[in-house]
């Protein structure tokens, strides 16, 4: 599902509505000398939640509902492409 940032600081619509339940809210990031990942993560009453956030305001971000197997491999992997690249 996708909103533009305004709705989801209004807490409009579904996404926005979804948001406003947040009961956690974590950035993950992962820098090496090469590139550098990161993950919005939010849980809400039922569900976990990884969005994508826009560098512009007016654009819109995309939010997915993820399942146990997608969260871990979500962090494994933002975590194993930060770390790969430390020792070269």
């Amino acid at each position: 599902m996708t909103a533009t940032i305004a709705e989801l600081d209004s807490g409009e619509g579904v996404l926005g509505a979804t948001l406003a339940d947040a009961r956690t809210l974590s950035a993950l990031t992962a820098l090496s000398a090469a590139e550098a990942g990161q993950a919005t993560l939010f849980a809400s009453t039922g569900a976990v939640h990884a969005m994508d956030t826009p560098e512009q305001a007016e654009t819109e971000a995309e939010v997915r509902e993820l399942s146990r197997t997608e969260l871990r491999s979500l962090i494994g992997d933002l975590l194993v492409s930060g770390a790969g690249r430390t020792g070269s």
